[in-house]
């Protein structure tokens, strides 16, 4: 095997051993699971068909979203039929690139195929870097799963790491909670040792964890895996009902997570918080439906330059929740060719004494403001008008690239600000 590799592996486990003493044999395994898997995707995401592959799952969430738990299994969605012939070609093609690029032979890698939709690639390390374990083996799985993506839910994020560079296509942050509720809900019951479980330990760990963040999920994609989504309230009821009220749901996920983390203080005291922790955030993670617009607010800010675009609308409930859209002031300079809509004219306020900006021009504000009010109502469409708490906030749209920072930060051109959706700008 390449000594990059091995040198890799030996410095995580010592860095960890560092850090946190001594650590179990499997959550030694999982994190050597994790930085293999880069190796792995950089293979697909150089490969020009599996480049169009789309991640999802946990190990999307800590690779692109720095989820805070380890993940095992690499998941993608994709376009076409996952025949047997497929995946020994997939094998083939594996163990080639392993072998010409890395000098990887039989000894140290075997891939199988699992199940009708899966390979399972079995690094023999155990001896190379004394692993206390009786298989000898780390595992990295890949599970492919046929289904027409819709475009506008992906995006690609470049991950820079252990020497290699390549860009994975990932869904949004709402569509991956959407495919994590679709997995509670219709995950089919799984064994672990002598136990039955509906649903893994890590989904509902997941859950919280995008809960936390206010994320709301994609209502198409869960129209698509066939879940109701008539009413958002009863999703999360029905929700609600399934995790917290099985008996059996403790030890699945002390089971099941308990390997996923390095520091099994905090596992273990999450372990004993988490029903509270889930009805907390269900609590705070509000539920409104959005009737009217009353007003859009368009000023500077002081400090930064920035166009700000506020949309202040009520909701059945009397609330009232606000859209915020910020722009760099360069879009200014740029003639967005969009129809002013009349019926806003009136509830358009545009603070002239904060806008510097000569070019920021009454008429292109208001063009700008139909384009963003668009998007909003667009979005509310697929929520069926629903909003989880009183702000939605989008990251801040630019031109440049110069010294940006892509979490808070989206670098767009005129053709992709206007053909984007709300989801697309979000945090």
């Amino acid at each position: 095997m390449n000594n990059q590799i091995l040198i890799n592996l030996h410095n995580k486990m010592e860095e960890l051993s560092e850090i946190h003493g001594n650590i179990n044999v499997e959550t030694q395994r999982n994190m050597l699971k994790e930085e293999l898997q880069y190796y792995v995707l950089n293979f697909i995401y150089h490969h020009p068909v599996y480049s169009n592959w789309t991640m999802y799952g946990g190990s999307a969430l800590r690779i692109c979203h720095n989820l805070d738990r380890m993940s095992v299994d690499l998941d993608f969605e994709v376009a076409h039929p996952v025949t047997e012939d497929f995946l020994y070609t997939l094998k083939d093609e594996l163990s080639k690139h392993f072998s010409t690029t890395y000098y990887v032979d039989t000894e140290l890698l075997t891939i199988k195929k699992v199940g009708l939709r899966g390979l399972r690639l079995n690094f023999h390390l155990g001896d190379e870097l004394g692993i206390n374990h009786p298989s000898k083996q780390v595992h990295v799985k890949i599970d492919l799963n046929y289904f027409m993506v819709l475009k506008t839910t992906t995006k690609r994020i470049p991950i820079n790491r252990n020497q290699l560079s390549f860009v994975i296509k990932v869904y949004n942050m709402s569509t991956l909670m959407a495919s994590k509720i679709a997995a509670i809900m219709l995950r089919e019951q799984h064994i672990v040792g002598k136990m039955k479980y509906q649903e893994k330990g890590r989904d509902i760990y997941d859950l919280l964890w995008y809960m936390d963040k206010r994320i709301v999920p994609d209502i198409d994609y869960l129209k698509v895996k066939k879940v109701d989504v008539t009413d958002m309230k009863n999703l999360f009821n029905t929700l609600t009902i399934k995790i917290l009220n099985n008996e059996k749901t403790d030890a699945n996920l002390k089971q099941d997570l308990t390997p996923l983390f390095v520091n099994h203080y905090y596992i273990e005291n999450w372990l004993k918080n988490w029903r509270e922790s889930y009805l907390y955030l269900l609590e705070s993670y509000k539920i409104l439906k959005v009737s009217s617009l009353k007003v859009i607010y368009v000023s500077e800010n002081f400090d930064t330059e920035n166009i700000i675009f506020i949309f202040q609308y009520e909701t059945e409930e009397k609330e009232s929740v606000t859209i915020s859209y910020t722009i760099s002031d360069y879009w200014i300079f740029d003639d967005i060719p969009m129809t002013i809509d009349t019926n806003l004219e009136n509830i358009i306020h545009i603070n002239r004494a904060s806008i510097n900006n000569k070019q920021a021009t009454d008429d292109k504000l208001k063009r700008l403001s139909t384009l963003f009010y668009n998007k909003t109502e667009n979005y509310f469409n697929k929520t069926n008008r629903i909003i989880l708490g009183n702000t939605i906030t989008t990251k801040l749209i630019r031109k440049t690239a110069d010294n940006a920072n892509l979490k808070e930060q989206i670098i767009l051109d005129k053709s992709s600000l206007l053909s984007c959706e709300l989801n697309d700008l979000l945090k």
